[in-house]
């Protein structure tokens, strides 16, 4: 029966033909689309008005024909085209069958061999264009399957609207265990650890991907030997066009790598937290050991050489306190077991990282530790181990050795970069502590030194100056008038006396290094000590042309250490004249709220912004020693015993401009004061 709807474009260049063809498919019941008269018009109209069939003359006007027309149709559209022509010679015939046309009619035609022709061609159009979908759906599902069956980094398969497995993947066997032939028609949960089973996990999944349309969840899995992995994975429900459920789409990837980075990563941050946390070894290594259970060891051991190259259990931890006490107490009791060729103590001889077994590819019950090994590995059932050498600056200081009971589970080569890293940070922290044990030992090395050489230089001082004190007044008594030779003798005692001062703040460091200053505290007048001062530094000042004024109104009575307060002016004061370039020094005392603030500002050379950071060190200095002299102490007395006072001094500086320094002291002391400087 003819359908309607067909819809035919008519390519003829003799109207009267065209228009009697289009009479007579009308006639038929079909459509005409369009009717053109030239290869030139026919091409663009096929395009453009989408044709059911094309009845195509041969012999058209201008250059191009009804098969040049056709091929070029045919290279844009698949659309059926039946040739009406006058012609059958071979020539035409063979040009023709080129272009694989549906039909070929010859004029004169009647209507019915005009209907069979265009019949054909449509049905013959539908059938070729059907077996090809089918064969390109065919070819699609073979390369489907060829796809899914080659992936190998993913578990690609379908479970049944039950969820039961009803295809399985090379990815799905490597990642799994399985063989198509074990698995085919297991339910999902043989995938799940007990614990998910148990809470319904399994359908819990399949139930969300239904509601939702997907479902994607990340966890541990089971492979088919027991071992666990972490694993991503993406359910789809499969439905048709009535909505029916016809199984599950799963795909699972191993994420096992990326946990475990990520995990060690974690592991990494948190032993160095607690490595940084304190230079007391004793707290932090065993802390350390311990955060790696149960996540990538089941027990941990850290022996450490002693001052005889000895290694002496540190640190150790296991995930079963009853095997952490065995080892307690074996690492205690055995023997050095000294030239063995496998263990902890080879490495430590060796340098040498040891992986035992070596490889995860090995049979499942994993093989026995040699019976050269340690007692202590074999008596804590260690399957598989790992033993570092613990290394810095090119030494080696002991042993970290990573243990594993269960069956599955084996440490191979890629385990070892976490590993090496964790033992070269616990080297950096144990070099560290040796350090800063050396430093701590050098520092008080050095005030015992300070405190000795400050005592054996007052010794020989003290008679010196009473015997340039006796020279004075000797001359003074016999009237003898040489002004060249008091001249010098006062000139050795002024160096007497600085170097006595110098003496006294050697001991003082040494003594506030010791917690040895104690403030004798007493009720004074701040305001008249520091116009004593300014009197005192203003002879001082005006050698180096400078002009000292002090701003100081009434008086500002309080609880101080009268000789600690004057040296801590003092202190300020001979640094305002060393590095005030000549320029006016002012000193100012105000008191507010309780408390004296006592500013003294220069106009010199000022305190560049890294120096600023430094000035209150010990031993530290501003300014080139070439040029300016002194210990670098000053500025670190003075701010230690404000700080004594309960006080504060800070520093305002800007190069070329001058500095401040404001010492701030509560007029009475506090429950917080401490009569010592840390």
């Amino acid at each position: 029966m003819t359908t309607p709807s067909k819809r035919i474009l008519i390519v003829e260049d003799q109207r009267l033909i065209a228009a009697d063809l289009a009479s007579t498919l009308k006639r038929l019941g079909y459509d005409v689309a369009g009717s053109v008269a030239s290869g030139e018009e026919a091409v663009p109209a096929a395009l453009e008005l989408h044709p059911d069939l094309i009845l195509m003359d041969i012999r058209l006007r201008d250059e191009m024909d009804g098969i040049q027309a056709a091929e070029a149709i045919r290279a844009r559209s698949d659309v059926p085209i039946v040739y009406l022509t006058a012609y059958a010679d071979e020539e035409t015939i063979a040009r023709a069958k080129g272009t694989t046309p549906f039909g070929y009619l010859v004029k004169p035609f009647n209507e019915r061999e005009l209907r069979a022709a265009i019949e054909i061609a449509i049905y013959k159009h539908d059938a070729d264009r059907l077996l090809a979908e089918e064969r390109a759906g065919r070819r699609a599902a073979e390369e489907f399957k060829l796809l899914v069956d080659s992936v190998k980094d993913y578990a690609i398969y379908m479970l049944d609207p039950s969820g039961h497995v009803a295809t399985w993947n090379e990815g799905a066997r490597r990642i799994k265990g399985y063989a198509a032939g074990e698995i085919l028609g297991k339910h999902l949960s043989v995938f799940y650890p007990p614990e998910d089973v148990e809470a319904g996990r399994p359908r819990e999944v399949l139930q969300r991907a239904l509601r939702d349309g997907r479902a994607e969840i990340e966890g541990f899995r089971v492979r088919k030997d027991g071992s666990r992995f972490w694993a991503s994975t993406v359910i789809t429900p499969m439905t048709d066009g009535a909505g029916r459920l016809h199984g599950f789409g799963h795909v699972t990837r191993d994420l096992t790598d990326r946990k475990r980075r990520e995990e060690d990563s974690h592991l990494l941050d948190c032993a160095t937290l607690a490595l940084a946390s304190s230079l007391d070894l004793s707290t932090t290594l065993p802390e350390v050991v311990r955060i790696v259970i149960p996540v990538v060891a089941d027990g941990c051991l850290l022996d450490l050489a002693d001052d005889a190259g000895q290694l002496v259990p540190t640190a150790i931890a296991h995930s079963d306190p009853e095997c952490e006490a065995v080892a307690r107490r074996l690492s205690a009791t055995l023997p050095p077991q000294l030239g063995l060729d496998r263990g902890p103590r080879h490495v430590f001889a060796t340098g040498i990282s040891e992986i035992h077994p070596n490889g995860r590819d090995a049979a499942p019950a994993a093989e026995p530790l040699p019976a050269t090994h340690p007692e202590l590995l074999r008596r804590l059932g260690a399957r598989s181990y790992v033993s570092l050498p613990v290394r810095c600056r090119g030494r080696t200081l002991g042993v970290l050795t990573f243990l594993r009971s269960a069956p599955f589970v084996r440490y191979a080569k890629s385990d070892l970069p976490f590993f090496e890293e964790l033992s070269r940070r616990i080297g950096l922290a144990i070099d560290n502590a040796r350090l800063y044990r050396q430093a701590q030992e050098a520092i008080v090395a050095r005030d015992e030194f300070l405190q000795i050489a400050s005592h054996e230089l007052n010794t020989p001082l003290t008679p010196l100056r009473l015997q340039l004190d006796a020279v004075t007044r000797a001359l003074s008594a016999a009237g003898v008038r040489n002004d060249r030779l008091s001249q010098k003798v006062a000139a050795a005692t002024r160096q007497t006396m600085r170097l006595a001062v110098l003496v006294d703040t050697l001991l003082d460091v040494s003594r506030l290094s010791a917690g040895q200053i104690v403030l004798d505290r007493e009720v004074f007048d701040l305001a008249a000590v520091v116009r004593d001062l300014a009197a005192r530094f203003r002879v001082e000042a005006a050698k180096v042309g400078s002009e000292l004024a002090a701003h100081v109104e009434g008086s500002i009575v309080g609880r101080w250490d009268r000789a600690r307060v004057e040296q801590i002016l003092s202190n300020l004061l001979s640094n305002a004249v060393k590095f005030g370039a000549g320029r006016p020094i002012e000193i100012r005392a105000t008191v507010t709220g309780g408390v004296v603030r006592i500013s003294i500002a220069d106009h010199g050379i000022g305190i560049g912004e890294d120096a600023m950071r430094r000035i209150f060190g010990r031993f530290e200095r501003a300014a080139s020693l070439r040029h300016y002299g002194g210990f670098g102490l000053g500025l670190f007395m003075a701010r230690q015993l404000a700080e004594a006072h309960g006080g504060t001094i800070v520093a305002e500086s800007q190069p070329g401009v001058g500095s401040r320094f404001t010492v701030a002291l509560p007029l009475e002391p506090t429950p917080l004061d401490q009569p010592r400087v840390a």
